[in-house]
């Protein structure tokens, strides 16, 4: 995951794309290893990768971290109804 986001940091999204499908692949059940995938899909522009991988790691956990940094990655691909719903259910609790 470290190197996932060092790729992402660089902006060499391909990179990681690829190595967050090794995470994923090693940890399925991971949900930051799916968000990661899902932040490198948006930077990537490829949206409805992006959902996917945004939902199925909210499907997993939604601990308040990570349902923020879920509403960056739908805002990021249009989705803003979908982000804000996300950032009212952090300020809930």
């Amino acid at each position: 995951m470290t190197l996932c986001t060092a790729y992402y940091h660089a902006q060499q999204f391909d990179k990681a794309i690829e190595q967050s499908r090794k995470t994923v692949d090693i940890d399925p059940a991971s949900p930051l290893a799916h968000l990661l995938l899902a932040f490198s899909y948006s930077a990537a522009g490829k949206r409805q990768e992006s959902i996917e991988k945004c939902e199925l790691a909210l499907a997993l956990n939604r601990p308040s971290v990570w349902l923020l940094h879920a509403a960056v990655v739908y805002a990021r691909v249009g989705r803003a109804r979908e982000a804000r719903k996300l950032a009212e259910e952090v300020e809930k609790d």
